[in-house]
């Protein structure tokens, strides 16, 4: 998890890749007049792992690009990673966003593209309106049980909608960042979601992000897993 507290827009090279030039251009332009350094590495993995955690990786979602992302995220996992998708399904955006920090489809208007990477570069997931409610429900109207969100949890969750990094909630919470993940990876299960962008998700959509937050015996309904498609990851 990178910590974000002395960094700077100057700190960061970003990595753009796309098999079609003219996208791969495109974005290029739109990145650059935002005063980004756009990198072009001869030997991407070794400038990567040399590089991280000050890498931001944008790329399609074409098979070549895939790859090229896998093997970049697994050299320097710490990366951010925004995806620009071809007209991507509600499933296809919750199987992106286990490993990305912001998913757009390539139709995305440039503007859109720079507030992506902005909010990846701060840990902030960036999904268009539609995905995100789509991600949100889970269709079905049949009861599910309870389960308790104690005060401090709430506040977590709270935090991470503002913006918070695990390292800096660790070191609000007195933790280190290993056992912080783990809390917070806890926490998510409680509410059904598998990574923190599907927990405030569900968060918001049941009222744990307003300022008051439950009570120690306070609950909420768990939300009832999808009948198909894997859970967000962030």
């Amino acid at each position: 998890m990178r910590d974000l507290s002395a960094s700077t827009q100057d700190d960061l090279e970003v990595v753009v890749l796309f098999t079609e030039p003219t996208t791969r251009a495109r974005v290029r332009g739109t990145l650059e007049r935002q005063g980004y350094r756009i990198a072009q590495p001869d030997r991407l993995l070794e400038w990567v792992t040399g590089r991280r955690p000050h890498v931001l990786v944008v790329t399609g979602d074409d098979p070549p690009a895939q790859r090229a992302r896998a093997a970049v995220m697994r050299a320097a996992p710490e990366a951010a990673c925004v995806v620009l998708a071809t007209d991507p399904t509600p499933g296809r955006y919750r199987e992106l966003m286990e490993t990305c920090t912001a998913v757009l489809p390539e139709s995305a208007p440039q503007e859109d593209v720079a507030v992506a990477v902005a909010g990846a570069w701060r840990e902030l997931s960036c999904l268009p309106r539609s995905a995100a409610r789509a991600l949100s429900g889970d269709g079905s109207t049949a009861p599910s049980p309870a389960v308790t969100v104690a005060p401090r949890e709430a506040g977590w969750l709270r935090a991470l909608a503002d913006g918070a990094t695990v390292a800096g909630l660790a070191r609000t919470a007195g933790y280190s960042p290993r056992e912080m993940y783990r809390l917070l990876s806890a926490l998510y299960a409680q509410l059904g979601a598998a990574g923190r962008t599907e927990a405030l998700l569900r968060a918001d959509r049941l009222g744990l992000l307003s300022v008051t937050a439950p009570g120690p015996d306070a609950s909420v309904p768990r939300p009832h897993p999808a009948s198909s498609s894997r859970s967000v990851t962030s």
